[in-house]
């Protein structure tokens, strides 16, 4: 789906690679996903014990904690799911600290870009152990966000874990067993539910970080597979309407024409409509849902 910003219809007619270049062009002056600094590998560990206790780390979790052993923790997967910018003594805006915390209480690791204070308002006594790197508080707009993706908090009523990773709930409950007495992982809402933005690869000059071996400027060579391309939308935040990444100028609007792609009888239209179809029924695997059948797909520009 497509909307541009114009001053009338005419202009946007006349001047098609102008307004691409308006609607791609990234905001500047924030972080950059493909910079060299974007190094720090973010591995998906899970505890086995069967506790259900996760963590989301560099290295394995028995090289920060050392009651720890490297037989406490399993990977999910032998990739990186995500990278974390180098680490900084005072890092600046829009860059936050990746902090490690541990609970030896709860024997669980916590990372996220709260303070101790914060953390500890909702138990554990934990205790800070380092700066792991830093991550963007914000993926800034249009291409500029394409090469981030949200690290989610989720939260495990059985076994008390918040569960730091770049997956949703749903992804996490697929990926991991399920731990003794476990709810399984719920959705964390509101501000507390992104931690931060780390970058999805790791830039072509990296060919090897803390022993995983990169090919091709980020490909990993393991089954991380399609975990490890989600990214965000280039079109992020949609300020100037539906897919239109940045806000409407002076003088100008958003607006949307709308095709019925069903009406259209073409191999594209029916491998569209049956995309569509499937799409609805993946919805229903993840809750209670109600998906209505259209009699036409559409697209809008």
């Amino acid at each position: 789906m497509y909307s541009v910003n114009k001053s009338s219809v005419w202009t946007w007619l006349g001047a098609p690679f102008a307004l691409a270049l308006a609607v791609l062009s990234p905001q500047q002056g924030l972080a950059e996903a493909d910079s060299d600094d974007w190094t720090v590998p973010l591995y998906l560990w899970a505890a086995a014990d069967g506790s259900g206790h996760t963590a989301l780390l560099p290295e394995a979790p028995s090289s920060y904690v050392g009651g720890l052993s490297d037989a406490n923790y399993t990977l999910v997967r032998t990739a990186p799911l995500a990278f974390a910018h180098v680490p900084l003594a005072e890092p600046s805006y829009p860059l936050v600290s990746l902090k490690l915390y541990w609970s030896e209480g709860r024997g669980d690791l916590q990372t996220t870009t709260w303070s101790q204070a914060q953390l500890n308002a909702h138990g554990g006594a934990y205790a800070f152990v380092t700066d792991l790197g830093c991550l963007a508080s914000t993926p800034g707009s249009g291409t500029g966000a394409h090469g981030f993706v949200p690290l989610t908090v989720s939260f495990d009523d059985g076994t008390g874990d918040a569960a730091t990773a770049p997956l949703n709930f749903a992804d996490l409950n697929a990926l991991l067993p399920p731990a003794a007495g476990s709810a399984q992982y719920r959705p964390i809402t509101g501000f507390s539910a992104i931690t931060g933005f780390a970058a999805t690869n790791a830039p072509a000059s990296a060919a090897t970080i803390t022993g995983t071996k990169q090919s091709g400027g980020g490909g990993a060579d393991d089954d991380c597979g399609e975990l490890c391309s989600v990214s965000m939308s280039e079109t992020f935040p949609s300020a100037g309407g539906a897919d239109c990444a940045f806000p409407c100028g002076a003088g100008t609007s958003s607006f949307a024409l709308t095709y019925d792609i069903g009406t259209i009888d073409s191999p594209e239209a029916a491998s569209f409509s049956a995309a569509m179809s499937t799409a609805g029924a993946v919805l229903l695997d993840f809750g209670d849902a109600t998906v209505k059948a259209f009699l036409l797909a559409r697209r809008s520009f």
